[in-house]
């Protein structure tokens, strides 16, 4: 991996904040009370509540597919849908875990940067009651923000869709492995993503943005918190050791890492974008709003020349589009390199 000179494949690949690891480390002593009855997990929810304003309940899990799916498997039933976008991470990218876990039926709207609109959502949900009985009840409008392409939604679009939910009597859930890059891309406040925007459930990343195997799942919506302390176990999702994965909000919420370690990512993405829009003959797939660039080549040999010194995911092979994702430790250097071969692999 050394060889490389820059790597834009996954912030999944990014190492864990120093931070982080110097805090696991200063608790790493002396004995505490298992499956999150230890000091450490109590001021971690705690923190984020404050940051939401919110007296939300915070259960930690130890990735996003258990958050998406423990939380989703919780506040519905086999009989129910789940209303999503076509390139949602749980339909796309989660090994169908939501149909083997709720025994729920996604119904997919198709998208073409990710996002779905409230009038999307109202035709899926009366296809779907017109049949009554014979067909599933829709019960969840689940989103991504960010988004599986790297867009966002604006307060304004979140709160639309929270309106629609609430008129069809439909539970919102947001994916937010990414949330931290899109509220500083809003240059807003996390609590202003959470229940403001009239968010029920709420998948809270950290993997992605310097933590390790640490994310939650706050419920807004604090009835339907009520039977998840027995999904939480029954999904595999609950830590005999706690601390080690709660503990690490403590100094990403307390310290301000989460806006800190989002903002490079973002900044590096737009320096990126900056750089390779100086070519022509690239096209940009989709809006660049966070730390994702979807990029189409105009033939193979440049992504194979790419590749031998950088590492990325081929997104489509026939349309020769890639993605480029920058993380919390991407360096400039890095991108002035990938920006300087491409000109190199243009020529």
């Amino acid at each position: 991996m050394g060889a490389f000179l820059g790597f834009f494949g996954s912030d999944n690949f990014a190492p864990v904040s120093e931070e982080v690891m110097e805090y696991l480390h200063e608790i790493n002593k002396g004995h505490v009370l298992s499956y999150g009855a230890d000091p450490y997990t109590a001021l971690a929810k705690e923190l984020i509540q404050q940051e939401f304003e919110e007296e939300c309940e915070v259960f930690f899990v130890f990735n996003g597919t258990g958050a998406n799916v423990a939380s989703l498997t919780s506040i519905t039933s086999s009989c129910n849908s789940i209303i999503c976008a076509d390139t949602a991470h749980i339909q796309t990218q989660e090994t169908g875990s939501i149909y083997a876990h709720s025994g729920c039926k996604l119904l997919l709207i198709p998208s073409q940067d990710g996002k779905i609109k409230p009038d999307q959502i109202k035709f899926v949900f009366n296809r779907e009651k017109f049949w009554k009985h014979h067909a599933t009840e829709p019960k969840v409008v689940t989103i991504s923000q960010s988004t599986e392409y790297g867009t966002m939604y604006s307060l304004e679009e979140l709160k639309a869709i929270s309106a629609v939910c609430k008129e069809l009597g439909l539970f919102l859930h947001v994916d937010g492995c990414r949330l931290y890059n899109a509220a500083v891309a809003l240059n807003c406040p996390l609590k202003d993503l959470g229940k403001k925007s009239g968010v029920d459930v709420l998948s809270l990343g950290g993997t992605k943005n310097g933590l390790m195997c640490a994310e939650a799942v706050v419920f807004f919506n604090r009835e339907l918190s009520l039977h998840f302390p027995y999904y939480h176990k029954q999904s595999l999702q609950l830590a005999s050791k706690m601390r080690y994965i709660s503990a690490q909000f403590i100094p990403f919420f307390k310290d301000g890492l989460w806006k800190k370690n989002a903002k490079v990512a973002n900044e590096m993405t737009a320096q990126l974008a900056k750089g390779l829009k100086q070519f022509p003959q690239l096209l940009f797939a989709q809006k660049v709003e966070t730390n994702q660039i979807f990029l189409r080549l105009p033939k193979q040999d440049v992504i194979t020349e790419l590749r031998k010194k950088f590492l990325f995911h081929i997104w489509n092979d026939l349309s020769q589009e890639i993605r480029l994702i920058t993380a919390f430790d991407t360096k400039a250097k890095e991108v002035e390199a990938f920006v300087e071969e491409m000109g190199k692999c243009l020529d």
